[in-house]
């Protein structure tokens, strides 16, 4: 189950929360692996009788299946270390005796697993519903980048596109690329239930397209071009997105015109 995630206050919203159906025999291979690293005896949160801390232990001793990463820089012994952060899943699991069991648990999905990038690289829909979270990003570390297509007429480059990846380039801006990654939530909320056809149709006839990619390079062996995804970045067919980007091009062109001011006045440095 998912929550309705990114949610802008703009006029347009997509309808709450969603769920996705796991139900290909692969797919169920994997989430039971992560679910059975969780569901072992040596977790102290099942032990029994519960009590009011189970939650708490099950919490952490699946937060503790990632690594110990350093507070910050390459030396841990002075800074300590952490554990990286990301939301419970609620899930249904559907037995084959017709019997349902419901779950609110932490689980390890992470980049740190393999079973979690299996589930990345095999289910598009997977991929999509874990773009479309806000927490994301405490479970994958992501690169996004902006294209123009073949499609793209020279207004919609010279009006927004350009802009748009002018601000997601710009290193000054603290929150330079948190844009393309908003956009990027909305898009894969707005298509995670679309069939195929549509996604494919969509990549093809989009002016723009935001390109996911992942930094994978802690995990051996992994190549990175397996987890890309190309998001159709389609204003006009997209419910909502151009609002999205309305704001981000709205920032671009005060920021510019604050810039040409000082370059005017001789303020802005070199």
């Amino acid at each position: 189950y998912y929550s309705e995630g990114y949610r802008p206050p703009y006029p347009s919203r997509l309808g709450g929360d969603f769920s996705l159906d796991l139900t290909e025999p692969q797919d169920l291979v994997h989430f039971t692996r992560l679910y059975d690293q969780v569901l072992t005896a040596d977790n102290p949160g099942l032990a029994l009788p519960r009590t009011l801390s189970s939650r708490e232990l099950s919490t952490d001793f699946a937060r503790r299946l990632d690594p110990a990463l350093p507070l910050d820089g390459d030396d841990p012994d002075s800074r300590g270390y952490y554990y990286s952060w990301h939301p419970e899943t609620r899930f249904t699991l559907l037995g084959k005796d017709g019997r349902t069991y419901q779950r609110l648990m932490l689980l390890p999905q992470s980049y740190w697993h393999e079973d979690y990038l299996a589930l990345l690289k095999g289910n598009r829909s997977f991929y999509l519903a874990e773009l479309s979270q806000y927490t994301v990003s405490g479970k994958l570390r992501i690169n996004y980048s902006l294209q123009a297509t073949d499609q793209a007429s020279a207004q919609d480059r010279e009006s927004w596109i350009d802009p748009l990846k002018a601000l997601a380039e710009d290193e000054s801006v603290f929150f330079a690329g948190s844009g393309l990654e908003e956009m990027a939530g909305w898009i894969a909320r707005s298509l995670v239930l679309a069939s195929d056809e549509t996604f494919d149709q969509m990549q093809k006839t989009a002016p723009a397209l935001i390109r996911v990619r992942l930094d994978l390079s802690d995990i051996k062996g992994s190549d990175p071009a397996d987890y890309q995804l190309l998001l159709p970045l389609d204003p006009d067919r997209i419910p909502g997105l151009k609002a999205i980007m309305d704001n981000y091009l709205d920032f671009y062109e005060e920021m510019e015109r604050e810039r040409f001011y000082k370059d005017e006045k001789g303020e802005r440095l070199p």
